[in-house]
């Protein structure tokens, strides 16, 4: 027999989802009727989502999990306001300075023990036309 257990419910309205790592956790942008779009984080063992941040840009692939030089886990989030942040899982915010405008996905990649960041945006410069086939890709290092 499959055992089933809910993890989050139709209150945050689970837009779409990524598993830590280690599987111990699983981060997702849901809905927040005070902050719009949230990323909260689940324990997988015990259920129950917090919420870590909100007013932040979804997108289909979850959020990006990254792994500092301390081994603690991360998140990175871009914000309604055209930011990209380091979030601890208990909602400690750090900006990371692209110099980049128009950001609206963020992934992230270990590889050998670097953490490479991939951003789409504009680019550096205010564009007129903001339309999304203007995208490219970038990516930098983080600690």
């Amino acid at each position: 027999a499959v055992q089933e257990k809910m993890l989050a419910d139709q209150r945050e309205g689970v837009l779409s989802y990524s598993w830590r790592p280690d599987g111990k956790a699983v981060a997702f942008f849901g809905r927040d009727w005070g902050s719009g779009t949230s990323i909260f984080v689940v324990d997988t063992v015990m259920g129950g989502s917090k919420k870590v941040i909100g007013n932040v840009l979804p997108n289909t692939m979850g959020p990006a999990w990254f792994k500092d030089k301390n081994g603690d886990y991360g998140l990175l989030a871009i914000t309604s306001d055209d930011r990209l942040l380091r979030v601890t899982e208990q909602g400690d915010a750090t900006p990371i300075k692209t110099g980049l405008l128009g950001l609206s996905e963020v992934t992230a990649a270990k590889v050998r023990k670097r953490n490479l960041v991939f951003v789409t945006a504009l680019g550096r410069k205010q564009h007129e036309d903001a339309n999304l086939r203007n995208r490219r890709l970038y990516k930098f290092e983080i600690e």
